[in-house]
């Protein structure tokens, strides 16, 4: 029975790239020759391990995802515990549930694809809503032209007429007296409460 499988394994860093690109090509060319399809190849390059392995701290780590029957598996796993540049290596049976899940995203993903191929070809330059749509851009702005910027409104004292200005001033003398005598008051006040009260 043909299933998903997902492999990691980890080759020697101290090997040249093109030493590794051999070593990786060998493994994925065995997957293929047993009737077995990859789906993708992902190299995540050289990365320091864990803790050491075979007196190594780096590592080559490349993930490879493929359909192939059981057998492929015993054989790679077969390969990868034979061969010396291999450091370490894992193969699991990727869940169903996973499976569905990236069907799934992959048809919501085509379907909105679709839909934005749609939306574009209903709004092409030449159809009448993309015309109207520019003629009434056109229009708000040949408004905007014929009427002008807007006036500049001055709120300078200058600018106000000379019986507003003698009202703004004589308004503010009669503040400055107000305040000054209720200032006085609260002095009397306060003096008032100072006097020693005498006692009959």
């Amino acid at each position: 029975m043909i299933r998903q499988y997902e492999t990691t394994f980890i080759v020697d860093a101290h090997l040249s790239t093109d030493e590794i690109e051999k070593v990786v090509s060998k493994y994925t060319q065995l997957m293929e020759k047993s009737k077995g399809k990859i789906k993708l190849i992902d190299r995540w390059g050289k990365r320091r391990l864990a803790y050491e392995i075979a007196k190594k701290q780096y590592g080559y780590y490349v993930y490879v995802r493929f359909e192939a029957e059981g057998t492929v598996v015993e054989a790679l796993e077969k390969d990868f515990k034979l061969d010396d540049l291999i450091l370490r290596y894992l193969v699991l049976r990727v869940p169903t549930i996973v499976i569905k899940e990236e069907i799934r995203k992959e048809a919501k993903s085509k379907a909105e694809a679709v839909d934005d191929a749609k939306k574009d070809e209903s709004i092409s330059d030449d159809s009448p809503e993309a015309i109207k749509k520019d003629e009434s851009i056109s229009d708000e702005s040949s408004k905007v032209t014929k009427e002008g910027p807007e006036p500049e409104v001055k709120e300078d004292l200058e600018a106000l007429p000379s019986d507003t200005n003698a009202e703004i001033d004589s308004d503010s003398e009669n503040k400055a007296e107000e305040v000054e005598s209720s200032s006085t008051e609260t002095d009397d006040v306060t003096n008032e409460e100072e006097k020693p009260v005498s006692s009959e």
